[in-house]
């Protein structure tokens, strides 16, 4: 008994030492945490939870998930500075909860497997560093693993409420950091033929209408806002929402633009200490065999993202903080 609640809950401990010690030894950190906050602060001043700001300016470049979270906490605990630093963390948190409740579903009889992943995920040096930190990555690491466990739930045969839970986590994410949030959760979904379990009788024409239905929720839920805040934020606003930070970035970043295969030489630093474990290696490069359909799952939720990150011309190391789950 002791084993299993260590293996459950030790890792909470862990993760509340790092956080801690990162709040005492560093403030907000320029330029990223403190316009974020500030850009919280200016819609907390202006009493407009629409349509963010800065420096009296529209503020278009992130949606408003992360500053309404802020918001929510101010209006709790009051106009505080150590709020928003906690804001990412558990979200954070939230994503390892819903990493272990995924390992569950994909191996139902394995317990250990699950007990193992938020171990694995708090002891990987770049998730645990970069999860103090107050940015958007962490809630789309989050609802993309909230949006897998939709999708193994419906690939169990409960369509409705999984593709229900998809379409949630791709509304939110929109909402947390745009239309990003596809590229983390739908390649398992349009892959679902390579990976599906052999005994899975569900029809592939059924499948991909609940994957549309499930896109057409998020855009509703996404649009909730987007619709008010561009009628809101006038013209200039509204193209930047709907078009200029996503075809921008994709096309050509105005920020972070750097060459295809950026990504490849930080991989063994971003999965350190785990790229060097040997039985990672043990069985050797190669696919997973039909019947290992949740290792196939697990390959089609961060290759084709990690590819499609690496063609879009603008890169951040923290962009990839959402498929470490999946890793």
């Amino acid at each position: 008994m002791k084993r299993d609640f260590w293996l459950d809950y030790g890792w909470i401990p862990v993760w509340a030492v790092g956080l801690t010690i990162a709040l005492i030894i560093r403030p907000l950190l320029p330029s990223d945490e403190t316009r974020y906050v500030a850009a919280a602060w200016e819609m907390w001043t202006r009493s407009d939870f629409l349509v963010p700001h800065l420096n009296g300016q529209t503020y278009s470049h992130k949606p408003p998930l992360l500053f309404w979270s802020i918001q929510a906490g101010w209006s709790v605990f009051g106009v505080n500075d150590w709020w928003p630093r906690l804001v990412s963390p558990l979200a954070g948190l939230g994503a390892v909860f819903a990493a272990r409740a995924l390992a569950r579903g994909l191996w139902p009889g394995q317990p250990d497997l699950a007990r193992l992943v938020p171990w694995l995920l708090t002891g990987t040096l770049f998730w645990s560093l970069f999860g103090t930190v107050t940015m958007f990555d962490m809630w789309n690491a989050l609802l993309a693993t909230v949006g897998m466990l939709g999708v193994v739930r419906a690939a169990s045969g409960r369509m409705v409420s999984g593709f229900a839970i998809l379409g949630i986590a791709i509304g939110l994410g929109v909402l947390a950091k745009g239309p990003v949030i596809l590229l983390y959760t739908l390649p398992p979904v349009v892959l679902a033929p390579w990976w599906l379990p052999e005994a899975s009788t569900i029809r592939l024409r059924h499948w991909y209408l609940a994957t549309l239905a499930a896109v057409l929720l998020g855009a509703a839920i996404a649009l909730s806002w987007a619709i008010p805040a561009a009628l809101a934020g006038g013209d200039e606003y509204a193209r930047a929402i709907f078009w200029g930070q996503t075809a921008g970035r994709v096309e050509k970043s105005f920020a972070h633009s750097r060459p295809f295969w950026w990504y490849l030489p930080l991989l063994p630093v971003m999965l350190f200490p785990w790229i060097f474990w040997p039985r990672l290696w043990r069985g050797g490069i190669t696919l997973p065999r039909r019947d290992q359909w949740q290792l196939r799952f697990a390959l089609v939720w961060w290759l084709p993202a990690f590819v499609a990150f690496s063609f879009i011309s603008g890169k951040q190391p923290h962009y990839l903080l959402p498929m470490f789950p999946a890793f």
